[in-house]
């Protein structure tokens, strides 16, 4: 706000990128999920800690004369909270090609499952067979009730805990009692260096972000740019298309995320196309592309 106020009395152009949904509209769903998993919740959920900066937000964007969004979901929340719509220009950000291998390299889905039942991998993986390996879900965030964490929980009971693979990787922000049930039926890795995040694509078979909220979720292009399927929510404002690399499930709605998992679990040759699909959809959002776009949203 500081660096925008200055720059008014300067009377330079002024653009703010708006990284996330309206930090108001948020703060009201919070209420909604704290209220829903008092268990879960902590006091980084209170509305208390999130007003102020709403307040904030909210003057950035009178000063601002253009708000770059990262989705169409984030320009509609500015709109449904009386903000400057006509100042909203929407610009997807770019895949991280440099975490995608080389195409040569690439390593699809059946391949993947072949690794697995030890026919095209080292001694240590030489004794699990087909029946054992099932799909390799992996859910990568920080571990909060935005990023619909008990929903997560739920999907992984509605599946079956043993039925499939299931890793979380990210800072936990939810409660102690609620760390431990996910670590009953998960692989709960916690933070990692950003470094690492490559192998967990490698090692995932789909992506699974049952947010409640985001700006893009970058994890979904880090997904796509990996060949990874992702199923996820409109409140990702993903580029994911449904059922084209992905599948974008309601909010709320663990059954959807268990029914779409059968459904990938059954037609291996679905996955497969959704995996070729995904890495085919990140080619299409680069820094150049980035680049061009973020400087027209600017001009016009």
């Amino acid at each position: 706000m500081e660096v925008l106020k200055e720059a008014k009395r300067l009377g330079l152009f002024r653009v703010l990128d708006q990284t996330s949904a309206p930090m108001r509209h948020d703060a009201e769903l919070l209420i909604s999920e704290s209220e829903r998993w008092p268990d879960w919740s902590t006091e980084a959920d209170s509305i208390y800690n999130w007003l102020p900066m709403a307040e904030r937000e909210e003057e950035e964007w009178q000063l601002a004369d253009r708000i770059i969004c990262g989705s169409e979901y984030v320009a509609e929340g500015i709109r449904v909270l009386g903000g400057p719509a006509k100042k909203s220009r929407v610009v997807p950000y770019p895949c991280d090609h440099g975490m995608q291998p080389p195409a040569t390299e690439h390593v699809t889905p059946a391949e993947k499952q072949e690794k697995r039942c030890g026919q095209r991998s080292n001694n240590l993986m030489q004794s699990r067979t087909r029946s054992t390996a099932g799909l390799h879900i992996l859910f990568a965030g920080t571990l909060n009730l935005r990023k619909g964490l008990p929903y997560l929980h739920e999907a992984i009971r509605l599946f079956g805990a043993g039925r499939a693979k299931w890793r979380i990787v990210g800072p936990p922000a939810i409660s102690r009692q609620a760390l431990a049930m996910l670590g009953r039926v998960a692989e709960v890795r916690g933070a990692v260096p950003r470094s690492e995040m490559v192998e967990h694509y490698a090692w995932a078979d789909i992506l699974v972000l049952p947010t409640i909220s985001e700006g893009s979720a970058n994890v979904c292009y880090e997904a796509l740019a990996r060949a990874v399927p992702v199923i996820t929510t409109p409140n990702a404002g993903s580029i994911v298309r449904d059922m084209i690399d992905g599948f974008i499930v309601p909010v709320r709605s663990p059954a959807s995320i268990a029914e779409k998992l059968a459904l990938l679990e059954g037609n291996p040759s679905l996955l497969q196309e959704m995996s070729l699909r995904a890495l085919e959809r990140s080619r299409e959002f680069t820094v150049n592309t980035y680049a061009f776009y973020l400087e027209n949203a600017i001009k016009y």
